[in-house]
């Protein structure tokens, strides 16, 4: 509770610094949009990953066990997608 305190103040003291500002007067040269993009796209990375560990974690788990415990099932769904992608791959190229 108390390192939430901390982490608040901090937060709060930040924002306020950054509301207390007038006018910045300052001139962005033309690399600095790729600099950006060199920056967000790691982050943007990073919250992918961490979205697919919780569908993987939440979603393909159960998915999978229940197709380990019905063997039948699941071969019976991989066949049939295995024909609709044929099929598709077949329609496609006609």
């Amino acid at each position: 509770m108390v390192m939430n305190k901390k982490i608040a103040t901090v937060f709060l003291f930040c924002i306020s610094i950054l509301a207390c500002v007038n006018c910045a007067r300052a001139y962005i040269d033309a690399g600095t949009g790729s600099m950006l993009l060199g920056a967000i796209g790691p982050m943007i990375g990073i919250i992918l990953a961490a979205i697919g560990a919780f569908f993987l974690k939440y979603f393909i788990k159960p998915v999978k066990t229940f197709f380990m415990e019905h063997k039948i099932i699941a071969f019976s769904i991989v066949v049939i997608v295995i024909a609709a992608l044929v099929f598709l791959l077949f329609y496609l190229l006609k």
